[in-house]
């Protein structure tokens, strides 16, 4: 089973997927990030375009999409396929296996949007090359580590026990 598993990172099933799955999931990412935005005016969307987003005034406005790469998409999948092969080798039941895997899933999801909002948020207080050009590039790396990491912390929480496989001596390593 582990080995079929590694199916689902290749190319020729996850890319036709995120481009399905990528635009639908841009825009309800976006449509929070406009709610929020609303109450919260950090950036101003743009009429007509909800994935667009201005922040800032005068000269030194700029706009920040949130097209399908910063809408989580390959965050939740990456999560997915790492989380997955660790529930695969965990002990305990397969609901709590379960409840694990979509509870880091969710907590990818939301934390993607604070992301965002994090970004929106470091332009208007410290403008364009803050946001865009150092927070950008490396909060979503940061995100994914953090989740990975929290999610393990919190694996016994959940009832799991993740083990590592097991040597066998003149032989590869054993996966339950």
């Amino acid at each position: 089973w582990p080995i079929l598993f590694l199916f689902l990172a290749w190319p020729a099933l996850y890319l036709p997927l995120v481009d399905t799955v990528s635009g639908l999931f841009a825009n309800v990412v976006a449509s929070i990030v406009v709610r929020i935005t609303a109450a919260w005016p950090i950036a101003a969307a743009a009429h007509g375009d909800d994935t667009l987003f201005f922040v800032g005034r005068g000269a030194s406005a700029f706009a920040v999409s949130v097209g399908p790469a910063c809408s989580g998409i390959n965050g939740v999948i990456g999560y997915t396929l790492l989380a997955g092969v660790l529930a695969y080798i965990s002990e305990g039941s397969i609901r709590r296996r379960v409840v694990w895997l979509v509870t880091g899933a969710i907590v990818m999801l939301v934390l993607n949007v604070a992301r965002i909002l994090l970004i929106l948020v470091a332009g208007a207080a410290f403008g364009q090359t803050a946001a865009l050009g150092v927070l950008h590039p490396i909060a979503g790396l940061i995100l994914f580590a953090l989740i990975v990491v929290g999610m393990l912390a919190a694996a016994p929480l959940f009832g799991l026990r993740i083990r590592a496989p097991e040597p066998r001596p003149g032989k590869a390593l054993s996966v339950p």
